[in-house]
């Protein structure tokens, strides 16, 4: 995950809780503020990590807070 500027060690932690991929984008938009541009720059990371079934879960998730 180094596209989302985690390490290792903090990587292995998230690999240790019940759903790992939860606490990762949980602990990502807790710790960027929740903006706008974190969010586009998860998106980003997440495309180029080819994983457009987490894009259209994030997505779908902005739409449901308006």
């Amino acid at each position: 995950m180094y596209l989302v500027g985690y390490k290792r060690n903090l990587m292995e932690k998230f690999s240790c809780n019940m759903n790992p991929g939860l606490a990762l984008l949980t602990d990502w938009i807790v710790s960027s503020g929740n903006t706008a541009l974190s969010v586009d720059r998860l998106i980003c990371s997440l495309e180029q990590l080819h994983r457009d079934d987490i894009v259209e879960v994030v997505q779908k998730g902005q739409g449901s807070c308006f």
